[in-house]
């Protein structure tokens, strides 16, 4: 069995790598942040926008794209820091198994980096 020391030399040497323009404007968060922190959802028809509640039970369950549902930034003074995300607790979601189920995820920075 490997060693936490291995593990994370592992990590270091075939982990992902992620790199951004350095113009880029919207930078990544995990998605429970960006929900908390003003994501909007829109349905098509509705003149007013809703806020994620904590669980995201007003998500749309039907599991098809007929375009009625979208997601956005907030229009009030919140959009700059959504737009920025959180790199601190951003989340990558990888695809592993047979049927590539997105069920594990793993920090983009860690403290041994």
């Amino acid at each position: 069995m490997r060693n936490l020391d291995q593990i994370q030399a592992i990590i270091r040497r075939y982990g992902p790598t992620v790199l951004f323009h350095p113009r880029e404007a919207y930078l990544p968060s995990s998605v429970s942040w960006f929900f908390k922190n003003g994501a909007l959802l829109y349905r098509k028809g509705d003149s007013v926008s809703l806020a994620f509640d904590s669980e995201c039970f007003n998500l749309p369950r039907e599991g098809t794209n007929d375009r009625e549902y979208w997601i956005d930034l907030p229009t009030d003074g919140r959009n700059e820091r959504v737009k920025h995300g959180n790199l601190e607790n951003t989340e990558l979601y990888h695809k592993h198994g047979k049927h590539h189920n997105l069920t594990k995820k793993s920090p983009l920075f860690s403290d041994s980096t």
